[in-house]
């Protein structure tokens, strides 16, 4: 039940829930807010790996720090896709992969990882 509200909150932001800010050079809304959440999951991984490193989190958090790495990777593989070639079918592929890193980045931050 929790996941599905924070899904649909997910869903809510994503879809215009939120002040309509688009980063100068941005081609669109979509362009904008992968980049943010893209920066986001970067600095988010980069903690958690150094979190890791320090003892700060369980090596049993490896496996969801790699799992992110891999969602991560995807959303930015769509993002450039759709940089160079806007569309519906890659924003919607754009829009899914930013749930699931936004959620592995709700995952970590429940594990005690920031920003």
């Amino acid at each position: 039940m929790k996941q599905n509200l924070i899904t649909l909150a997910l869903l809510l932001l994503l879809s215009g829930g939120c002040a309509k800010s688009i980063h100068p050079g941005s081609i669109d809304a979509v362009d904008s807010k992968t980049y943010d959440t893209l920066l986001v999951a970067q600095s988010v991984l980069d903690n958690a790996k150094i979190a890791i490193k320090q003892g700060k989190l369980p090596e049993s958090a490896k496996p969801t720090v790699n799992r992110m790495g891999e969602a991560y990777t995807l959303l930015r593989d769509l993002w450039l896709e759709y940089r160079a070639n806007p569309s519906a079918a890659v924003e919607q592929k754009i829009i899914a992969a930013t749930l699931q890193v936004n959620r592995f980045i709700l995952d970590l931050r429940g594990m005690g990882v920031t920003q």
